[in-house]
């Protein structure tokens, strides 16, 4: 009986110590298999709102001396600068300059403009191209052949000019350059195949007054300055071939709105070389020219032959130039043969008219050249040698009319070239007079045309009395 009471008391024991053990180890399985059946059941899983884990930074090579960078800490507290910090860093940021915008480039491309690239005020270039395509057929009449003149008929082809020009500005629009080179064998001279025509620079400092420098046309007469480009014939006048003044090398004063009266009066004035285009004058020698022009009705395109635009306000200019070269070495002051020993003193004269209505035109100019003395005598190679100087005066007017339904101009010229004092006998230098008339076809306007003229040369030499027709297409882009 003892016996069954004490395993009595031995399981009563065992019970006591095993069943709490058992008790708190079920619910916590049971409390696990909670946990993971409502992991399974979400469809999307939310991410803890951690950061993430720190960029581990690779090691340096080895054998690398350079200290390793510790990496970053994701909680790290940030300084703030202090005041004197961030005094500088502003100071710093409005002492930098603002980064500056690049200029916008346009390009453009027009026939009779030619192509034009452009950055606004900083700078610009026009590049412009012209060729004239001419062929002339000329007939000496009975009177020449019979005087002794060498040819009946001559019938030529050529390139009668071919031209590339560079215009525009740089820095400022009032500083302009103009560059234009000519490669046609009668765009240069005989005895110097050079191409530069012009190169100068033009700044425009004033209303009143700019200042051109470099190689341009001397500022005298009209026609001559009018460009080849823009003419109502084939070509010049044969007064202006003899009488102007061609190219030279210099600077002048020049304002074409003086004292700001819409292009009423407008000046130029220069010295130069007195040498001619791409000749260098000497310590002694310089030529003095000036011209002044009146435009009653203001200014106008008085440097353009024929009245294209048919404007109904009329337009007129009035112009009075004089030069003076000293010590010239060239047979008609600036251009033509290079004297060998004699050296003249050369005055130049001119005025000239042009008007332009409706349609119509009209172009008049007078020209007068004298030397100081007619010839001079040196030795060259141990002979005596006489050159003579060419005094002549001259005039010319012509007329055109351009038909209202269509752009073809009709028009006229009479001109006449009187030599003074003694001249080279062996240069057949007489009077010589033409009178003529051309129509023009303008397709587009100067840029683009066709002209034919047609012209009887006669005057005290027999030997120059010919017929010449000439047909020529002009193409400016």
């Amino acid at each position: 009986m003892s016996r069954q009471r004490s395993m009595v008391v031995e399981l009563v024991a065992i019970a006591a110590i095993t069943i709490p053990f058992v008790v708190g180890i079920a619910p916590a399985a049971a409390q696990e298999s909670d946990t993971d059946v409502s992991t399974e059941a979400e469809a999307t899983p939310v991410a803890p709102d951690t950061e993430p884990p720190p960029e581990e930074i690779p090691p340096p090579p080895e054998g690398s001396t350079e200290p390793v960078e510790s990496a970053p800490t994701p909680n790290e507290p940030t300084t703030p600068p202090s005041d004197a910090e961030a005094l500088e860093v502003a100071e710093e940021e409005e002492e930098s300059p603002p980064e500056a915008e690049a200029p916008e480039v346009t390009v453009t491309a027009e026939l009779g403009r030619g192509v034009q690239i452009s950055t606004g005020d900083a700078f610009s270039l026009q590049l412009r191209a012209r060729v004239q395509i001419q062929t002339a057929l000329a007939h000496a009449t009975q009177t020449a052949i019979d005087a002794g003149a060498d040819e009946h008929w001559a019938l030529d082809f050529q390139i009668r000019r071919m031209r590339l020009v560079f215009a525009g500005h740089v820095l400022t629009r009032d500083l302009r350059y103009y560059i234009q080179l000519g490669f046609s064998p009668r765009d240069m001279e005989r005895d110097l195949l050079v191409p530069v025509r012009d190169a100068y620079l033009n700044w425009q400092a004033h209303r009143d007054i700019g200042v051109r420098f470099g190689q341009m046309k001397v500022p005298y007469g009209l026609q001559r300055v009018v460009s080849s480009s823009a003419l109502q014939f084939v070509d010049r006048s044969t007064v202006v071939a003899e009488l102007n003044l061609d190219r030279d090398i210099g600077v002048t004063l020049i304002s074409e709105d003086f004292l700001g009266l819409n292009g009423l009066l407008q000046y130029q004035a220069g010295i130069f070389g007195g040498r001619g285009r791409n000749r260098f004058g000497g310590l002694d020698s310089a030529l003095l020219a000036g011209m002044v022009r009146v435009n009653p009705f203001g200014s106008f395109d008085h440097l353009s032959e024929g009245d294209l635009s048919r404007s109904m306000q009329p337009r007129l200019s009035i112009g009075a130039s004089a030069a003076y070269n000293i010590d010239s070495n060239r047979a008609r002051s600036t251009h033509e043969n290079v004297l060998q020993v004699a050296r003249f003193d050369y005055l130049h004269l001119g005025a000239d008219m042009h008007f332009k209505w409706a349609g119509f035109s009209v172009l008049s100019e007078v020209m007068y050249r004298e030397a100081n003395q007619p010839s001079a005598t040196g030795i060259v190679d141990g002979e005596e040698v006489t050159e003579y100087s060419r005094s002549a005066w001259g005039w010319l007017a012509q007329a055109g009319y351009v038909l209202p339904p269509i752009p073809l101009e009709l028009a006229a010229r009479y001109g006449e070239t009187r030599p003074l004092d003694q001249n080279d006998p062996g240069a057949n230098f007489f009077l010589l007079r033409e009178v003529g008339g051309a129509v023009s076809y303008y397709i587009a306007q100067h840029a683009l045309k066709v002209q034919l003229d047609y012209f009887y040369y006669f005057g005290d030499d027999p030997r120059a009395e010919r017929h010449q027709v000439r047909l020529q297409a002009q193409l400016f882009f």
